[in-house]
């Protein structure tokens, strides 16, 4: 349960800084698009994606409002690339955890099952030594048994002896 409710709290921390992530973007893109002329077209040779390196920086960074939606994009890039490192960082050390967590419950079932069939056993053995001290002291040295018919009626008790 503590697992479940710290899972879901990282995910809600997780869904907040994407939030702050994005409206942090969306800002940058508003003040972009009233630096640049209001002018957002871009040609069809330039394609924006995550991984724009030093050359392609170099060929936009010529344009006038291009150059800083490069670094924009560039910025949120390598945000999201830090962001990205310290979950996968903290998702392995969730699944260490988890995997610990999973040996320990196993070790810990299988102790209490020893326990369970020791505390059997000596309740059992207990029973029987109380049953003998009763009869060491009523002078009985066998128990009474019990005869019964072939409808398994009880036809006679006695004491061997």
């Amino acid at each position: 349960v503590t697992n479940v409710r710290g899972s879901l709290k990282q995910s809600s921390e997780v869904r907040t800084k994407q939030a702050e992530l994005i409206a942090q973007l969306e800002d940058d893109l508003r003040a972009q698009s009233s630096w640049g002329g209001g002018s957002r077209a871009q040609p069809e040779s330039q394609t924006w994606t995550l991984e724009l390196g030093e050359a392609a920086s170099k060929d936009l960074a010529s344009g006038s409002g291009e150059g800083d939606m490069l670094s924009i994009v560039v910025a949120q890039r390598d945000r999201f690339r830090d962001r990205i490192m310290a979950l996968q960082e903290a998702a392995s050390t969730a699944a260490t955890e988890q995997a610990r967590d999973a040996s320990e419950l196993e070790r810990v079932k299988a102790d209490n099952t020893k326990l369970y069939e020791k505390i059997k056993f000596l309740e059992s053995y207990t029973a029987r030594e109380v049953a003998a001290e009763r009869l060491s002291r009523s002078g009985e040295r066998s128990p009474a048994t019990l005869s019964v018919d072939e409808a398994g009626v009880p036809v006679a008790t006695s004491a061997s002896g």
